[in-house]
């Protein structure tokens, strides 16, 4: 789902993964260096995520392919608390 869709655009970054824990859902974000920052307090902080998927700004349909690729190579638990990198997926 998108920010749009549940109505959390302009939330913090902070925020924004709170919510996605508490859903038990990864996040796809191009916040990369933020997002990095957030997944590293988690790990100091013992709290668990459910994965933190970084992208460069890329064209849809390149990002689509690769989330694809990405989601077709990972269980749910493989992800847990780590950062996936989508241009590892080209």
């Amino acid at each position: 789902m998108h920010v749009l869709e549940v109505k959390r655009s302009g939330k913090d970054d902070d925020e924004q993964l709170a919510y996605a824990v508490g859903k038990k859902m990864s996040m796809l974000t191009h916040n990369i260096g933020d997002y990095i920052k957030l997944s590293r307090s988690y790990i100091k902080e013992n709290k668990d995520h459910f994965g933190i998927v970084v992208s460069d700004q890329i064209p849809f349909n390149e990002l689509l392919r690769r989330t694809l690729k990405f989601l077709s190579s990972y269980s749910r638990e493989s992800v847990k608390n780590r950062i996936v990198w989508l241009q590892d997926y080209k």
